[in-house]
């Protein structure tokens, strides 16, 4: 497993729809994490692939202007 940190500028309109996928409850067809505790599928920036993560302790926001908010977390790949 390794540690990486995560960040990314969102829509402070998606911004519920990231904490519901980390709560667990998900919208759509995204699923959940139950709290970090489930692995989740994501593109890797670099090589174009499919890897599995988890969080390792719930996202952090901030503003990041009016319609933006910034969001820091730890993921660990498997």
């Amino acid at each position: 497993m390794r540690r990486i940190s995560v960040t990314m500028d969102i829509a402070s309109s998606d911004l519920a729809e990231l904490r519901a996928f980390y709560e667990g409850s998900g919208l759509g067809t995204t699923g959940g994490t139950e709290g970090g505790y489930k692995f989740f599928r994501f593109k890797h920036p670099y090589d174009g692939e499919d890897h599995y993560y988890r969080f390792v302790s719930p996202p952090k926001f901030s503003s990041n202007g009016p319609v933006r908010v910034a969001v820091s977390m730890e993921w660990e790949e498997l």
